[in-house]
């Protein structure tokens, strides 16, 4: 360590005039407040380098998330298909009431198959609203909100149809962990037979940490209970 102390500051000789002495204690100086200028900027850039690891594995580590929530979209074109789910449904509520349990979840399975086809989804939505957007939630975390992309194009076509009013949708639905939610929209009429899809704008995805009310208010699905059968 003798070195080091050496470095920061050379002992004054005996032998030394005022000019010798004078110069010793200026270089003194200047190669410790140089040392510790050094020093302080590599305190600085590891710093800086630290919070920018910590950023970017903060971000994929977010980004693995994100790519576990997603997204699905499709127009109901066939009316048939939701009074089917509705009479399916009207027939499970007799059963249920009349207490017949195999025939109730007999019928509460064929409308779970209804409802959550990659097909059919959209019969959950009412008359007037047949545009269906689906997001499945298979991360741990709560999705709280984010900005729906929305394309439509014609068959054979590549060019996109919808305004900017019409494109872009704000998802305000809580998703807990391990659910899936239909939300059903409005469409003009003469873009009902567009063939539709859908991306989450970059970053607009928020996700927070599950708390027990979301999961007791949310009118999410659960995606293990639907996929059965």
């Amino acid at each position: 360590m003798r070195w080091l102390k050496r470095w920061f500051w050379t002992p004054i000789r005996e032998d030394e005039n005022w000019a010798q002495t004078l110069v010793r204690v200026l270089g003194n100086l200047f190669r410790t407040i140089f040392t510790l200028f050094i020093m302080g900027i590599a305190v600085i850039l590891i710093a800086v380098l630290v919070t920018v690891m910590g950023n970017r594995a903060a971000e994929n580590k977010a980004q693995k998330t994100r790519d576990r929530i997603s997204l699905d979209v499709m127009v109901l074109q066939n009316d048939e298909d939701r009074v089917a789910f509705d009479n399916v449904m009207e027939d499970y509520a007799r059963e249920k009431a009349a207490e017949n349990v195999e025939k109730a979840e007999e019928f509460r399975a064929k409308a779970r198959q209804l409802a959550f086809s990659k097909d059919t989804y959209a019969v959950r939505c009412p008359p007037g609203y047949p545009l269906a957007i689906y997001i499945e939630n298979r991360s741990d975390k709560v999705l709280e909100s984010a900005t729906i992309k929305l394309t439509a194009r014609r068959k054979g076509s590549s060019v996109n149809e919808l305004s900017y009013l019409e494109g872009e949708v704000k998802w305000t639905h809580y998703v807990p962990p391990l659910h899936g939610y239909v939300s059903c929209y409005t469409v003009n009429p003469d873009k009902k037979d567009l063939i539709y899809s859908a991306s989450f704008l970059n970053y607009t995805v928020d996700l927070i940490d599950m708390e027990d009310w979301e999961g007791k208010e949310t009118n999410a699905w659960l995606i293990q209970t639907l996929s059965e059968d």
